[in-house]
């Protein structure tokens, strides 16, 4: 499903750094928002997303700290197809998905970030998978729940913006 939303909206996949840059340079690619914590281990070139979902972050972020006092951490966020293939490749990483194909990585695209689920409590996973939940079934976003890697996968589509409470105030 992923891979189709992002075919329809004409998500470009990020081939290389020179890509990455322009991306950034030109605001196609925003800096993770202040309201989550950035794992220190993801280097500063991979903390970027499409505006979209940095107001997804921006609204789940807070929504997360009002409730339990505390960030979600985000684990990973853009990717280059040289990047998902060294973490595929060099890295062994298993839940590195391929660069082609039907089963493509969306985080080629910077729409899909991952963020932890390590030390939540049970009322915290029981929140965000309602959360989550809550916006899959008015097709705002797609989440799976990792068990490999115990992370949140998440794309967040286009039509999320709309949905924002960041995006409506004045």
């Amino acid at each position: 499903k992923q891979n189709a939303v992002a075919d329809r909206e004409g998500l470009v996949r990020i081939t290389d750094l020179k890509v990455l840059e322009e991306l950034k340079r030109n605001n196609v690619l925003l800096k993770l928002p202040d309201t989550v914590r950035v794992d220190p281990r993801l280097e500063q070139s991979w903390r970027w997303v499409l505006p979209r979902v940095h107001v997804f972050l921006e609204d789940l972020g807070v929504s997360f700290i009002n409730e339990f006092g505390r960030f979600l951490q985000i684990n990973s966020a853009v990717r280059t197809v040289e990047r998902q293939l060294e973490l595929k490749l060099f890295d062994k990483n298993l839940n590195a998905a391929p660069v082609h194909g039907e089963k493509k990585s969306s985080h080629l695209t910077g729409a899909t970030i991952d963020f932890a689920k390590m030390g939540f409590s049970q009322r915290e996973l029981n929140w965000i998978r309602q959360e989550l939940l809550r916006f899959e079934d008015r097709d705002l976003i797609k989440a799976t729940e990792e068990t490999t890697q115990l992370c949140f996968h998440v794309m967040v589509f286009q039509t999320y913006l709309g949905e924002s409470q960041v995006s409506k105030k004045p």
